[in-house]
């Protein structure tokens, strides 16, 4: 059986991490990839101070092509990593839900779902070098739970997904953030 690429390095920006944070981040941001991936995998932990504080970078290249990028901040460098660490297992988690949904052939509503209708509707007028803002109106939204939406939202490889959350009967947003984490917007009106 050949050797599966797996590498993680942990350096400090500015600062000397020593040897026993550099071990633990090494170990632990490894355990977090290797439980939900079997493949290949390259991972850079940058450490630094910030303010008062420390932070910490994570960057994770698996062999299917996919990058997860994530930060934490706390007091100590220690707790920056375990935000790190905990956030890459978060990721690594949605990613395998997400390849197993698509394995198993869910590539879209499930049979019985409300889907979500976006009709397009004509452009507005825009004026010099303005993009064009194009109005989508939704008929049905799918009651469902934060957490299918999220996969929902990625197994289709939108940037956006609208839906009834199914917990708090209230619509929410989701979408993709320049760091690559999902954004939720509870847009209810509060009672």
């Amino acid at each position: 059986m050949p050797q599966r690429a797996m590498d993680v390095r942990v350096s400090g920006k500015n600062l000397d991490i020593g040897q026993a944070l550099r071990g633990q981040a090494e170990e632990r941001v490894h355990n977090a990839v290797a439980k939900y991936f079997d493949g290949g995998f390259s991972s850079r932990v940058t450490v630094e101070r910030e303010g008062s504080g420390f932070r910490a970078d994570c960057t994770v290249h698996l062999d299917t092509g996919a990058v997860m990028r994530v930060s934490g901040s706390a007091q100590d460098a220690y707790s920056s990593v375990s935000q790190v660490v905990e956030r890459i297992g978060k990721q690594m988690r949605r990613d395998k839900r997400k390849r197993t949904s698509y394995a198993n052939g869910f590539h879209g509503v499930e049979e019985g779902g409300a889907e979500a209708s976006a009709e397009p509707v004509e452009p507005l007028e825009v004026s010099g070098d303005a993009r064009p803002i194009v109005a989508e109106r939704v008929d049905r939204l799918e009651r469902i739970s934060l957490e299918d939406a999220i996969l929902r939202m990625e197994s289709r490889r939108l940037s956006s997904y609208v839906f009834v959350n199914g917990g708090t009967d209230r619509i929410n947003i989701l979408h993709e953030r320049a760091d690559g984490s999902v954004g939720w917007i509870d847009v209810s009106p509060r009672d």
